[in-house]
């Protein structure tokens, strides 16, 4: 009899860390909205899990990402040497963004940054930004 090994159960909550930086994150009556934002809640959506949504200061992002206290971190971001260090990186196809509410060159060098902890949860990014 083949030997199985049981799938691993994702966590039940995604853990955002949000830069606010619009239009691709911003808060907005104590609501957060924006093209990266929507796109989040969309591959939440499709992963069947849900969003815990946490604001974490540009300059303790790497850190956040490298300890494993977030899973994702959205928001404008720049693939820095830093980030990349500290996190895998994927850019967005341009097609994913609503092209009508960006600015000119949309999509270029934007990343979302995916905790090296969570592997798994960057193959799926990968994917689904592509």
């Amino acid at each position: 009899m083949p030997l199985t090994l049981p799938l691993a159960k994702p966590r039940a909550e995604l853990r955002v860390a949000v830069l606010l930086d619009a239009p691709w994150a911003f808060a907005e009556e104590l609501c957060l909205e924006g093209v990266e934002v929507e796109e989040a809640r969309r591959y939440a959506q499709w992963r069947d899990r849900k969003v815990r949504w946490l604001h974490v200061p540009r300059d303790a992002l790497a850190r956040a990402l490298n300890t494993g206290l977030v899973d994702l971190a959205i928001g404008g971001i720049r693939a820095t040497p830093e980030l990349c260090a500290a996190a895998k990186v994927t850019l967005f196809c341009p097609e994913r963004l609503d092209v009508h509410l960006c600015p000119d060159g949309v999509g270029q060098r934007h990343v979302w940054a995916v905790g090296r902890e969570a592997w798994r949860e960057w193959a799926m990014v990968n994917t689904y930004l592509q």
